[in-house]
C-alpha cells in the first residue's frame, strides 16, 4: 500500500481552500444563512427527520441535502446553522479538488496558487455557497467527478 505523503504545497493549496471556507462561516455568522423557499423545503425535511419522521417526498427536489443537515443535526447544531457548516465544507473542499485539478494540468506554481485564489474568491461560488441550497454540494460533487474522470483518463489509475 502507497503512504499518503503531503507536501508543503498541498498544505499551502489545503490553507487557501479553507481561508475560502472560512470566508463563508465568517458571512454566515454575520448575516446568517440565506434562506428561499426551497430552503425551507430542505431545512424542514430534515428537522422532520430529526423528529423521527420519515423522509417524504412532498417536493421534487433533492434529499441528499436534507439527509446531510439531519446528519450533522444529530451532533445537536441547529438545522440552519448546519447548512452554513455543510455549505462552507463543500465550498472549502471544492476549492482544494479545483487547486488539486489544475496543479496536475500545469506546471506553474504561481498558476496553481492563482488559481486557487480566484475559486475561492469567485463571487457566485460564494454567492450560491452562502444560500441553504444543494448547488455547494452538486458543484463539489460534479468537480470531484470530472477531476476523477481526467485522472483516469490520463493515467488509467482509480
Amino acid at each position: 500500500m502507497k503512504a499518503l505523503r503531503v507536501d508543503l504545497f498541498t498544505a499551502f493549496l489545503a490553507g487557501i481552500s479553507a481561508l475560502g471556507a472560512a470566508l463563508i462561516l465568517l458571512r454566515e455568522v454575520n448575516y446568517g444563512v440565506g434562506l428561499s423557499p426551497d430552503s425551507m423545503l430542505y431545512i424542514s425535511t430534515a428537522r422532520n427527520l430529526l423528529e423521527g419522521n420519515r423522509l417524504g417526498m412532498h417536493f421534487d427536489l433533492a434529499p441528499l441535502y436534507p439527509l446531510v443537515l439531519a446528519f450533522v443535526g444529530l451532533f445537536g447544531t441547529n438545522v440552519t446553522t448546519a447548512a452554513g457548516y455543510v455549505n462552507a465544507a463543500a465550498f472549502g473542499l471544492t476549492v482544494f479538488v479545483m487547486t488539486m485539478w489544475i496543479r496536475n494540468l500545469v506546471q506553474s506554481r504561481f498558476l496553481v496558487v492563482w488559481a486557487g485564489i480566484v475559486c475561492a474568491l469567485s463571487l457566485p461560488l460564494v454567492y450560491v455557497s452562502t444560500f441553504a441550497w444543494t448547488e455547494p454540494l452538486f458543484i463539489l460533487f460534479t468537480v470531484l467527478s470530472l477531476f476523477t474522470l481526467d485522472r483516469f483518463l490520463n493515467t488509467r489509475q482509480q
